[in-house]
């Protein structure tokens, strides 16, 4: 998505969502408009006011067909997104606790997508992504324990913990017809762990910015963060991951990124994390290893992905020589690259990042 149609999906959602758009988003759609415009003030003055037009008739139309149920069609299924509901599901070995789940049923025919979480992120994480997902698929999008609004239950956690965690979940909603189980970093590894321990009940997997076990000296660094966040706070720890999230190139860099882009969301996800439920998080990532639970010997259908900036690249050379290896065991396996993403390419790169997995989804 280009720095222009951020600004302006910005603009539209805060006129439809707040009716009075903020100065520093209408500043920023109109500093990109100005580039249309040759830089002449009336010119990018008449664009902004076609732009606002266009957004308020919208909204109008919609609110006047709606409100009337014009040709009558509000029995049947309407277009993406169409029933959203919200579940707390109890934990399999904590019924005390529970997942908080959110669905969105497009048409009850229609396969399903799953979705996992990064390290303090919540559901939010893959809002950006559902106007991508069109009316072809239902989603399942659930907080990881102690993330959002999530039970935190007590230790142990890991990604077999977690990726049973999903099980659970739709066996308890009873959905059966899934698509892909969709994770990213954490999230990733647990959507590995899932194909691993229950290739029957998903079609594939789609592991993003992820490895398939703890890097040597990563179990102290997950412990100095613990200690971070415990001693100086949620927004110290912010201050440190956002950048390393999106690093220099990506659109969310925050020394760069335009008030348009995406990285105050992110920053609102690691910010309201509740400190015990990331210590919680971070404690499955101190010391897993995904090859020990037989992941080489998983036939489920895989598409691997990295963003190019993600760890100066060495994330994507770690997923590529995985698909190498893997292939090499008869894993139905491939491997993509989203070029100009960092971390989070699902935030910083969404739409390229929907143009790889939505072609891959299409192929099964």
């Amino acid at each position: 998505m280009s720095t222009l149609q951020s600004s302006a999906l910005a603009f539209a959602d805060s006129s439809t969502k707040d009716i009075k758009v903020s100065p520093e988003v209408t500043l920023a759609l109109k500093k990109e408009l100005s580039s249309l415009a040759s830089g002449e003030e009336s010119k990018t003055e008449d664009l902004l006011v076609e732009a606002a037009a266009v957004v308020a008739t919208y909204n109008m139309v919609s609110r006047f067909l709606v409100s009337l149920d014009v040709a009558g069609f509000s029995e049947d299924p309407v277009p993406w997104p169409t029933d959203h509901e919200e579940h707390k599901v109890p934990l399999f070995d904590h019924p005390d606790c529970f997942s908080y789940v959110e669905t969105y049923v497009s048409d009850p025919a229609n396969p399903w997508l799953v979705f996992c979480n990064s390290l303090l992120t919540n559901t939010s994480l893959w809002y950006p992504s559902l106007p991508y997902i069109s009316s072809k698929y239902n989603v399942l999008l659930h907080d990881q324990r102690g993330h959002g609004k999530s039970s935190t239950p007590p230790a142990p956690n890991t990604m077999s913990i977690q990726a049973k965690d999903i099980a659970h979940i739709l066996d308890t909603l009873k959905i059966t017809n899934v698509l892909s189980v969709i994770g990213v970093s954490q999230g990733g590894a647990v959507a590995l762990s899932f194909g691993t321990q229950f290739g029957d009940k998903t079609k594939s997997v789609v592991s993003c910015d992820t490895g398939p076990k703890t890097p040597a000296g990563n179990k102290q660094a997950w412990a100095d963060r613990i200690v971070l966040a415990k001693e100086k706070g949620m927004s110290e720890l912010s201050s440190v991951t956002v950048p390393r999230w999106f690093p220099e190139g990506s659109s969310c860099n925050p020394a760069k990124a335009s008030p348009a882009a995406k990285t105050p969301l992110v920053e609102e996800m690691v910010v309201t994390t509740n400190v015990d439920g990331f210590a919680l998080g971070a404690s499955a990532l101190q010391e897993y290893d995904l090859f020990a639970e037989g992941l080489l010997e998983s036939k489920t259908n895989t598409l691997l992905v990295a963003g190019s900036l993600d760890g100066d690249g060495k994330v994507a050379q770690g997923l590529q020589a995985l698909e190498t290896k893997w292939k090499e065991s008869g894993g139905n396996v491939d491997f993509a690259l989203v070029d100009g993403s960092g971390h989070l390419p699902m935030i910083d790169g969404t739409e390229k990042y929907w143009s790889i997995v939505g072609n891959y989804l299409k192929s099964l």
